[in-house]
């Protein structure tokens, strides 16, 4: 998480105390999904996010350090490279330190970040993370495209002043599709369309990662 403490330590040096939306994206460049709805779209995210949020996906890199690396160019972005070496690397190391498995597919993994002073070190807390998987949530509807979807995390991200932003995020996708809990449930038992869009609500679920 290098370039996170950066990020923490220059651009967010006035306000570090402040906690920090950021999201893994765990995209190889085989997926069909990756290839027409994410890819495309970094020239675009990478100034949407801003300050607010920022996302990393393992494996990329601007720059070549490994043997075999497969070179990319990037709409708008240059030259990258992928290294499926470092990206399963990454994945073993977050498995490791949390209980999300790796489904093979795209993976967003929606977590929080602080600033400790004490360490001079960002830490990533993923006991309250919200896990997407992109290609499910597509298929089942639960949002038109993976372009919209981003846009509702930068749109929070950039409004948001709660200390625990992914909590909030994960609330306000279920409320927005199916009010409470309770109401969810009882939606549930409805035949036909309402009791569908119940079905998409399981995709926002925050879910306690964290060993």
């Amino acid at each position: 998480m290098f370039r996170l403490k950066m990020r923490f330590q220059y651009e967010y040096a006035e306000d570090r105390s402040r906690v920090r939306m950021i999201g893994l994206c765990f995209a190889r460049p085989t997926s069909a999904l990756a290839k027409s709805e994410i890819f495309p779209q970094l020239p675009d995210w990478h100034y949407r996010s801003g300050s607010h949020i920022d996302f990393f996906f393992p494996g990329f890199t601007d720059f070549s350090k490994e043997e075999g690396a497969l070179e990319l160019s990037m709409p708008g972005r240059g030259t990258w490279y992928y290294s499926s070496k470092f990206f399963d690397t990454f994945r073993q190391q977050i498995e490791r330190k949390t209980l999300w498995k790796y489904s093979g597919g795209n993976d967003l993994i929606l977590v929080n970040a602080r600033y400790r002073e004490d360490l001079e070190e960002p830490e990533v807390d993923f006991s309250g993370a919200i896990v997407c998987q992109l290609d499910s949530m597509k298929d089942s509807k639960a949002f038109p495209s993976v372009e919209q979807y981003f846009e509702s995390i930068f749109r929070f991200a950039e409004e948001t002043s709660d200390r625990d932003p992914t909590w909030r995020f994960s609330d306000r996708k279920a409320l927005s599709i199916g009010g409470s809990a309770l109401q969810r449930v009882a939606l549930s038992l409805l035949p036909g369309g309402i009791g569908a869009e119940v079905e998409k609500a399981k995709h926002f679920a925050v879910k306690d990662i964290g060993r």
